[in-house]
């Protein structure tokens, strides 16, 4: 199995298994402020710990130990940021979610094993595995954002490159980059949707 679909794998459990404790304490207590530190160490080591492994594997390919040593810091601040924002998205929906699923408690005259259902809805494997392949993406992808950045400082011209699989089940938004540059064809790193699985490769201009 590629290392990338076993990342997949670990971190879709990790959030069904996130998920489903998320739920038995929002059934008693809605804390937003502990849900989302909750969800920040849950994520934040898992998605630092892939970014600086490829940071450092791309480095050690493509330049000097100097600049594989200034990595760590702008990786670390990077994904801390990002992490942040994703667990304010992730748990703005739940409690979006969850607050509309209460409501409908409320005035409709639900059991509590009525409402136990609907909000187990909120918490599926599909949300977690979404998530996690959506969020590998976009660590893998920084990371190679951050390399690209620290070689452009160090005066090499590099490209960057949109790469896919090229195979049949690349979307009609993705296919049409592969192999086409950053600045010419398109600016956002990967991801572009849910479920995106797209890399950025780098390559030095001769």
């Amino acid at each position: 199995m590629p290392d990338r679909e076993r990342e997949e794998l670990r971190l879709s459990a990790i959030l069904e298994k996130f998920f489903r404790e998320q739920m038995e304490r929002l059934l008693v207590t809605a804390d937003r402020q502990h849900e989302d530190m909750e969800l920040f160490y849950v994520l934040h080591p898992v998605l630092l710990r892939i970014a600086e492994k490829e940071a450092s594997r791309l480095m050690r390919e493509l330049m000097s130990k100097r600049l594989f040593e200034e990595l760590w810091d702008k990786v670390w601040a990077r994904v801390s940021v990002e992490v942040w924002r994703l667990v304010r998205g992730i748990n703005d929906t739940t409690f979006k979610q969850l607050g509309e699923a209460l409501q409908t408690f409320t005035i409709g005259g639900q059991t509590m094993g009525e409402l136990r259902e609907i909000v187990a809805g909120i918490f599926t494997p599909e949300r977690a595995q979404t998530i996690a392949v959506t969020e590998l993406t976009r660590a893998y992808a920084m990371a190679t954002q951050i390399d690209a950045e620290e070689l452009k400082a160090a005066g090499l011209d590099v490209r960057e490159i949109w790469q896919t699989n090229n195979d049949d089940l690349v979307c009609d938004e993705c296919g049409p980059l592969n192999g086409t540059q950053r600045g010419e064809d398109w600016e956002d790193y990967p991801p572009l949707h849910p479920n995106c699985r797209c890399d950025v490769g780098l390559e030095f201009n001769r």
